[in-house]
């Protein structure tokens, strides 16, 4: 009987599996978020979260001070959002989403036909694609990520924005034209 891993795994799973997780082992220093705010590890992945679900909650047509007073009401640990970091980030999907249908923290789970990254024929894939922007037949998908950046974890997201797009392909029979990740605390995307 196959156990539940060899049937369903999540993104991050799959690419745990055919990603180093020591990037030292590369020569490669690893950013970790409390390496780089100089926060615990849990604090780090709070953070994190809380700028996600800033980003899932945020009007990108209200002001700045206007998003931080309705934000602050609604998202657990606000408090650990960086407000010139989140206007950054606002600003840039705001400029991404202009003209475009906007989904947020979308789910996805499909079949693998073998041709993603680490996948093989016939595994469930499953994940969650932070922005998903709809023009025609076309799409752009974002992923939102906090801590420091090297090669290897550059690597890790450009896998990661690649099965996200085959979902995308798979799913809504979309073209995808660009995935890219944001990179909130250098307030940039990383292409």
């Amino acid at each position: 009987v196959p156990s539940p891993t060899d049937i369903k795994k999540s993104v991050t799973g799959l690419l745990a599996e055919v990603v180093p997780t020591d990037d030292s082992a590369e020569g490669v220093k690893t950013l970790t978020g409390a390496e780089y705010e100089g926060e615990g590890a849990g604090e780090a992945m709070r953070r994190g979260t809380a700028y996600h679900a800033a980003l899932e909650q945020a009007d990108f047509s209200l002001t700045a001070e206007e998003q931080t007073a309705r934000l602050g009401a609604c998202v657990r640990d606000f408090g650990l959002v960086d407000p010139d970091k989140l206007d950054a980030a606002l600003a840039a999907m705001r400029a991404e989403c202009a003209g475009g249908t906007v989904y947020r923290e979308q789910p996805f789970i499909f079949v693998s036909d073998g041709e993603e990254e680490g996948g093989e024929k016939g595994l469930l894939i499953q994940g969650v694609i932070d922005l998903l922007v709809i023009r025609g037949n076309e799409c752009e998908i974002v992923d939102y990520k906090t801590g420091g950046i090297n090669a290897a974890r550059r690597d890790k997201y450009m896998r990661q924005l690649k099965i996200y797009s085959a979902a995308a392909e798979k799913l809504l029979g979309l073209k995808v034209t660009r995935a890219r990740a944001y990179l909130i605390d250098e307030r940039r995307f990383m292409d």
